[in-house]
């Protein structure tokens, strides 16, 4: 007996076979995604890098745990400080570059509620002016 995928949320293909629940990829994104959260958040070396995080930032922190790089730390002069990590032979430009990541990740990291949070409330918007 063949499903379809308006019916039920499984999809067979020949009768006999083990059913293969059908996920959009938006779900299957959510809990590979929960799934990486928590070997970081288990992991003793890994549990404190942000949920969010990069290939780049993976690597200079694992290379910072085998002693191939530094941590510099910034204090800014509005009281606010971060670290950055860079490989032991980098030059002033390479430090440079990473300050200028590591402020466009953070910038994009704390915008990026607001900004989903704004453009759901114009979608509403739109939606309120069609219903009138």
């Amino acid at each position: 007996m063949q499903g379809s995928l308006e019916d039920s949320s499984f999809c067979t293909e020949e009768e006999g076979r083990a059913q293969v629940p059908f996920m959009s990829f938006k779900d299957a994104m959510e809990i590979a995604n929960s799934k990486i959260n928590a070997l970081l958040g288990d992991d003793p070396l890994l549990n404190n890098l942000h949920p969010e995080v990069t290939t780049e930032e993976l690597k200079s922190y694992l290379a910072l745990e085998h002693g191939q790089a530094i941590s510099v730390t910034i204090h800014r002069a509005d009281g606010d400080s971060y670290t950055v990590v860079v490989e032991q032979t980098a030059t002033v430009m390479d430090l440079k570059k990473a300050i200028q990541r590591h402020v466009t990740l953070r910038m994009a990291r704390k915008i990026s509620p607001l900004k989903q949070s704004l453009s759901g409330k114009e979608e509403d918007r739109k939606e309120d002016r069609k219903k009138d």
